[in-house]
């Protein structure tokens, strides 16, 4: 297969946070399949290294027709040195053709705190350019680039 080199590229699904064997060298991967000047859009949480303690566990419920579900994303290890978080995820179908199955997953992620996020960029070949907290409904407000959270996107451009 050919390399393709695009113009713009939004990684949903937190992929840079599953990538955790990759670590410091998913920007390198990523800048050679984007044009110099392209913008990379990527959703990073980082960890607030004072805490000691992974983000504060999630718990949601969403619908669509007949379907109703529960979902649970619950922090089990964070390991700072390391750079691992381990999560899971547990969705309860309440409603629907599936009603009473349980999904459950365990997650092995990348921790980064600001810290070692802005070294991954600074020895990459991308500039961060803004940095939105995707924590509030129905609103992105920007905020600093040194900022903590699960939900923050980083628009990056390669340089």
């Amino acid at each position: 297969m050919d390399e393709q080199a695009f113009a713009h590229l939004i990684e949903p699904h937190r992929r840079a946070l599953h990538l955790h064997c990759y670590r410091m060298r998913h920007l390198e991967v990523m800048a050679r399949h984007l044009e110099p000047g392209a913008r990379y859009l990527v959703q990073v949480g980082l960890v607030d290294p004072e805490q000691h303690e992974a983000f504060a566990n999630s718990h949601w419920e969403a619908s669509r027709d007949d379907t109703h579900l529960r979902i649970d994303w619950v922090d089990e290890e964070l390991d700072l040195v390391g750079g691992r978080s381990r999560q899971r995820s547990r969705i309860h179908v309440l409603r629907g053709p599936r009603a009473g199955e349980v999904v459950e997953e365990v997650h092995e992620l990348t921790a980064w705190t600001a810290r070692d996020w802005r070294s991954a960029i600074n020895t990459s070949r991308f500039t961060e350019i803004a940095t939105y907290d995707g924590a509030h409904k129905g609103r992105w407000p920007r905020v600093r680039p040194t900022s903590t959270g699960r939900l923050l996107w980083h628009e990056l451009e390669r340089r």
